[in-house]
């Protein structure tokens, strides 16, 4: 059986592992931070086997300079350490364009390029990205491959479903009282990163939508800090009655979300494929991207949702639209795009 080490023992790597493992390949996922890669790959090698392979996965900085060039060296010296012991390094590029926390973009350009140099395949994540993903590492396009993500298990329980319900049923009554057609929305992600677009243009979106004959009633959450950013925009969502805002990490049920939401409300500002799209299609609910960097083309080739321009010039349409659920393909979707990429698409290189 080969083995492989991969960073970060979240959901993704939990499931791709689960199904690499039916491909005759074992994943161990390091915990903790990546800054410790070296030696979680020695520890291994001594304890178990040297690994056929290593997997660096997010490429993030911090804001503590000290602490990004610690990684740096961390990360120099994981390079080497799998070139000497010739364990092959791969790379999943999941923000093609830049990290979602780049503190100091010359440094986050020169670890993204040495790691791209020394990987032995890059891999995006989604097939759509691989041209962008070209153009940019232009050097090492032949290295430029793709994996994806999944289907998402159903989650039996949410501490934010009880008042989330009361809410929106009562938007909607008050809303089908006035005559008006009333949507429900998730609006969720981290509020203090310019990255998620959705929450700097969530009250001009409710706005545009109510001159159009719709009540937008939505439901936001997110890790909120003390953050200029993050602190104006809770303070114009509680100014806003039509939000229900939960000021803390909060979960909701897939039953909530199937019973209560229409949909999601997203907007990026970067070259990434969110997470969120694969939860919504997972329980059939349409995605509602700003037209925006690569969010859009993905919505539209896949035919998962709608897409609203940056001056909401199209709402209305797009509105109307929404609803008609026979018109997504989200089954096709998840058939095409499975947590086995992963593990089919690494076998060749081991």
């Amino acid at each position: 059986m080969k083995m492989l080490i991969i960073q970060k023992d979240d959901i993704k790597s939990k499931k791709w592992r689960k199904a690499a493992a039916s491909f005759g390949i074992d994943v161990i996922a390091q915990n903790g931070s990546a800054i410790r890669g070296p030696l979680f790959l020695f520890k291994t090698v001594l304890q178990a086997k040297k690994p056929d392979g290593y997997i660096i996965r997010y490429l993030n900085d911090y804001p503590s300079f000290s602490k990004t060039i610690i990684r740096t060296c961390s990360e120099i010296c994981l390079l080497i350490t799998c070139w000497m012991l010739q364990i092959k390094l791969f790379w999943i590029c999941h923000n093609v364009d830049k990290e979602t926390d780049r503190n100091y973009p010359s440094i986050s350009n020169f670890r993204r390029k040495l790691v791209s140099r020394f990987c032995e395949r890059m891999f995006v994540t989604d097939t759509l990205l691989e041209e962008k993903a070209s153009h940019i590492f232009y050097k090492y396009q032949n290295k430029v491959d793709s994996i994806s993500f999944g289907k998402i298990d159903v989650r039996t329980e949410g501490n934010g479903d009880n008042e989330s319900v009361q809410f929106l049923a009562r938007q909607k009554r008050e809303s089908l009282k006035r005559g008006r057609k009333f949507i429900s929305v998730l609006c969720a992600g981290a509020p203090n990163n310019p990255k998620y677009l959705h929450f700097e243009y969530l009250i001009e979106f409710i706005d545009k939508s109510k001159d159009v004959g719709y009540d937008i009633g939505v439901v936001v959450a997110g890790a909120w800090d003390s953050s200029e950013r993050s602190q104006n925009l809770l303070t114009s969502y509680k100014n806003h009655s039509n939000n229900l805002v939960f000021e803390k990490y909060t979960s909701f049920s897939s039953s909530f979300i199937i019973n209560n939401i229409d949909c999601y409300f997203r907007g990026y500002d970067d070259y990434s494929v969110p997470f969120s799209v694969y939860e919504a299609c997972s329980l059939s609910k349409p995605v509602l991207a700003m037209d925006n960097d690569f969010l859009p083309t993905l919505i539209r080739h896949y035919k998962i949702g709608q897409v609203v321009d940056m001056e909401f010039s199209n709402i209305e349409t797009v509105l109307e639209r929404l609803l008609d659920l026979d018109q997504y393909e989200f089954e096709t979707f998840l058939k095409q795009n499975n947590w086995s990429v992963f593990a089919k698409r690494l076998l060749p290189f081991l």
